[in-house]
C-alpha cells in the first residue's frame, strides 16, 4: 500500500498530469478555435464510458474496447478526416511571434472595393487567410505581390479581366494571388440561391480558418463566410468589423484579443487537470490491482554443448501460476522458460522451473509451475566417418547383370554417441533404387536414410551419387 502511495504521489506522477493537462488543454482550445465540436464531443463520449467500465470491471465493455478499438479508431479517422487535419495542420503551424499589424485603412479599402463591386453587379471572391495553411487547397492562379488597392481590386474582378471569376489571396497588406481556383462546399446546407462563387468561398471556409467574402454578380449582395457558414453584410461598418476581428484573432493561439465570451482559460485549465488527473489516477489504480494468471509457456533449450545432446523425450512447455499487477499480466505472449545447457555435463540430471527461467516483469511473480522440474539425458557425442551402402531393390532384367555399384561419397562424418562408436553395425542407406527401371549403366543421386542414433555433422544430410554398371549377361554355350 506504502509503494502504491509513493507512486501516485511521486514527482514523475506529478510530472505525468501535468503533459497530460497540456495536451488535453490544447487539443481543447484548438477543437474550439476550428469549431469542430463533433470530434471533441465523440471524443469525451468515448473517453468516459471506457472510464466508467475500468471503474466499475465491467468486463463485457472492456472486452469491446479491446478488441474493437483498432477497427473503431480506423472508422474515427475515416469519419472525421477533415477535423483531423485541420487539427494537425493547425498543431504544425508555427506561431507567428510578430505578425504584421495590418494598416487601419486595409479593412476600410477592402469593404470600399466590395461595396462598389456589389453596386455594380461585379462578382467577386477575395481570400484572407487566418493562422493554417491554405496553399494545399488552392488550384491555379497568378502570382502578384502587388500593394492593395481599390482600382486593382476594380480592375482584377472586371467582366472583361482574364482571372476576374478566381479569387484573390491578401496578405500581409498585398494581392499575393489573383484568378485562384476554391475547393466548392459539398455541404447540402447551403441556400439554394447560391451559385458556384459562394460554394467555393463555403468550400475553404470549412476547410481552413480563412475569411472568405464573397460578392455576387446577380443580386449584388456582399456574403462573408467564416468556418462553412455564410454572413450577409449588411453595412461597410459590419464588415470592417469582421475583417478586424478575424486579424485579431489569430494573433493570439489560444485567447483571442478581442473580448471573449465562454468560459475563462483558468476554469478550461483546470478542468484539463481534473480530466487528466482522474484518468491517470483510474489508469494507474486499475493496473495496479492484483491479479492471478494461469498459462500455458513453451520451453526452449539454448547453449547445448557441440560433444553432448538431449535424447528421449524432453517437456516442450510448462503450465505457471503467475500474480501481479493487471498492466504487467496483460502481454505473455513473449514469455517462455529458456534452459541454459552450456554447463551441462552427460548423464540424466534433474531442472528445477524457477523464476529466474522465465522472462517474468519484475512485478509479477510465479507461485507455482507444472511440472515443477524437467528430467533430463544428454549423452556424449563423437564424429565419426560411417560407410554408406545403396539401398538396391528388385532385381535387374534377366539379360542384365550388376558389374559395380560406387557411391560417391561412399563415407559421410556424421555425429553419434561415444558408447556407438565400436559398434560394427552402423551404417547410413541411400534411398531406395529400384533395379527393374535400369536398362543401361547409369548414374542415381540419392538421398541419406539414417538411423536415429546417427546425426548428421553438418545440419543437414548431403546428397550422395550412386554409379551402377550393368552389362548384358554372355548366352551360356550349348552343351555337345
Amino acid at each position: 500500500m506504502l509503494n502504491l502511495f509513493l507512486e501516485l504521489f511521486s514527482w514523475r506522477a506529478v510530472l505525468d498530469i501535468l503533459l497530460i493537462t497540456l495536451g488535453l488543454f490544447f487539443i481543447y482550445a484548438t477543437l474550439k478555435r476550428l469549431g469542430t465540436w463533433k470530434m471533441l464531443i465523440t471524443v469525451f463520449l468515448i473517453g468516459s464510458v471506457y472510464g466508467i467500465a475500468k471503474l466499475l470491471d465491467l468486463d463485457g465493455l472492456i472486452w469491446f474496447y479491446s478488441n474493437v478499438s483498432q477497427v473503431a479508431m480506423i472508422g474515427f479517422v475515416i469519419l472525421f478526416q477533415p477535423e483531423i487535419r485541420k487539427l494537425f495542420e493547425s498543431v504544425l503551424v508555427p506561431r507567428r511571434r510578430h505578425m504584421r499589424r495590418q494598416t487601419d485603412t486595409l479593412p476600410a479599402l477592402i469593404t470600399e472595393a466590395a461595396n462598389l463591386l456589389s453596386k455594380q453587379n461585379r462578382g467577386a471572391l477575395i481570400v484572407i487567410p487566418g493562422r493554417e495553411l491554405i496553399d494545399g487547397y488552392l488550384a491555379g492562379g497568378q502570382m502578384l505581390n502587388a500593394v492593395f488597392s481599390v482600382p486593382l481590386l476594380l480592375s482584377i474582378f472586371d467582366p472583361h479581366s482574364p482571372g476576374h471569376d478566381g479569387a484573390i489571396i491578401i496578405e500581409k497588406g498585398k494581392v499575393q494571388q489573383f484568378g485562384v481556383r476554391l475547393p466548392l462546399s459539398s455541404s447540402d446546407t447551403l441556400p439554394k440561391e447560391y451559385g458556384t462563387r459562394h460554394y467555393a468561398a463555403a468550400g475553404l471556409s470549412e476547410a481552413t480558418d480563412a475569411l472568405v467574402i464573397a460578392v455576387s454578380e446577380e443580386r449584388g449582395v456582399i456574403t462573408v463566410f467564416k468556418n462553412g457558414k455564410g454572413d450577409i453584410q449588411t453595412s461597410p461598418e459590419q464588415l470592417i468589423d469582421v475583417i478586424n476581428r478575424h486579424w485579431l484573432t489569430n494573433r493570439s493561439l489560444f485567447v483571442p484579443v478581442a473580448k471573449r465570451r465562454g468560459l475563462s482559460p483558468w476554469i478550461e485549465i483546470l478542468a484539463s487537470f481534473l480530466i487528466a488527473s482522474g484518468f491517470w489516477y483510474s489508469v494507474v489504480i486499475g493496473e495496479a490491482e492484483i491479479h492471478e494468471k494461469f498459462i500455458t509457456i513453451p520451453i526452449e533449450y539454448t547453449g547445448t554443448p557441440q560433444d553432448l545432446a538431449l535424447t528421449g523425450e524432453k517437456t516442450s512447455e510448462v503450465k505457471v501460476h503467475l500474480v501481479g499487477p493487471k498492466s504487467n499480466l496483460v502481454e505473455t505472449g513473449d514469455m517462455r522458460v529458456r534452459v541454459d545447457l552450456s554447463k551441462a555435463r552427460p548423464g540424466k540430471q534433474q531442472i528445477t522451473v524457477t523464476a529466474d527461467k522465465i522472462n517474468l516483469s519484475k512485478r509479477v511473480k510465479l507461485l507455482d509451475a507444472q511440472p515443477t522440474s524437467l528430467s533430463l539425458e544428454l549423452v556424449h557425442m563423437v564424429e565419426q566417418d560411417i560407410a554408406v551402402n545403396a539401398q538396391l531393390v528388385g532385381k535387374l532384367q534377366d539379360s542384365l547383370r550388376i558389374v559395380s555399384v560406387s557411391i560417391i561419397p561412399d563415407k559421410i562424418k556424421s555425429v553419434i554417441r561415444s558408447s556407438d562408436a565400436r559398434s560394427g553395425d552402423l551404417v547410413l542407406m541411400t534411398t531406395p533404387i529400384y533395379l527393374e527401371n535400369i536398362r543401361t549403366s547409369t548414374t542415381i543421386f540419392g538421398k541419406i536414410v539414417a538411423p536415429p542414433r546417427i546425426q548428421p555433422s553438418d545440419k543437414k544430410w548431403p546428397d550422395v551419387e550412386v554409379q551402377i554398371k550393368v552389362e548384358k549377361r554372355r548366352p551360356a554355350k550349348p552343351i555337345s
